[in-house]
């Protein structure tokens, strides 16, 4: 880690730890992106897709959260870093949709 970088290999056992809560996120999200899909919020198939992922990435967290839980007594505790960059990830990310939303009915509509 010369360069500030963490190679894969380091990543994946930062992440490995805690592989529910990241199965469960990404479990979410595809539902939510079906969900997107169907109600189509905005009208266009990506951001239908983005946006429907986007507001079901915190449900997956908190799933996964409760999965790590009942799964791995004391595995929060251990690998709180991570827990909480993947929190801080799961909340940006529909802020992040929320305070774009206007930019992108802007950009579809022309």
């Amino acid at each position: 880690m010369a360069n500030g970088h963490l190679s894969l290999s380091d990543q994946w056992r930062l992440i490995k730890p805690v592989w529910r809560v990241c199965i469960a996120i990404l479990v979410a999200q595809l539902i939510g992106m079906g969900v997107g899909l169907v109600m189509r919020p905005v009208g266009h198939v990506f951001l239908d897709l983005w946006y429907g992922g986007a507001y079901a990435t915190p449900l997956g967290f908190v799933a996964g959260i409760a999965w790590q839980t009942a799964s791995v007594a004391g595995s929060l505790a251990q690998n709180r870093l991570v827990i909480l960059f993947l929190a801080v990830l799961c909340v940006l990310l529909p802020l992040f949709g929320y305070f774009t939303w206007d930019l992108w009915l802007l950009a579809v509509a022309r």
